[in-house]
């Protein structure tokens, strides 16, 4: 009761909502994806993905966590943080996310393309 007493008197200064940022777990698991990706292509490579009619598993997974999951999580990302950066309580962090995921993916993307060619690459041979 006394909350709407507050509220109604002319004097009383409305809280300020509480700043947000950046969201961090999307960018954390674009930093995973990325990694898996150029281990697995790494790995593939290793093993001579590509040079023979069999296809790598290795290859494949590096293609999967480069090109698929870390586009997936890098739009995932983008909703989120657009969805923050309209609430005009928004601060940027000082290690500029957009430009962070942006080079994660676009990293983790090569290195599914990558293992992309390798697939394709022993798929033409057979």
């Amino acid at each position: 009761m006394t909350d709407l007493l507050d509220r109604a008197r002319p004097d009383a200064v409305p809280e300020e909502p509480e700043p947000t940022g950046t969201p961090l777990v999307p960018i954390a698991m674009l930093v995973l994806t990325t990694a898996a990706s150029i281990v697995f292509a790494l790995m593939a490579l290793r093993n001579d993905a590509g040079s023979t009619d069999e296809i790598s598993g290795e290859a494949v997974a590096a293609w999967a966590f480069g090109s698929l999951i870390g586009l997936l999580v890098f739009a995932w990302w983008g909703l989120l943080d657009s969805k923050r950066r309209s609430t005009g309580t928004y601060q940027e962090p000082s290690f500029r996310p957009r430009l962070v995921a942006g080079v994660l993916v676009a990293v983790g993307w090569l290195a599914g393309l990558s293992g992309a060619l390798m697939v394709g690459l022993s798929v033409a041979r057979s």
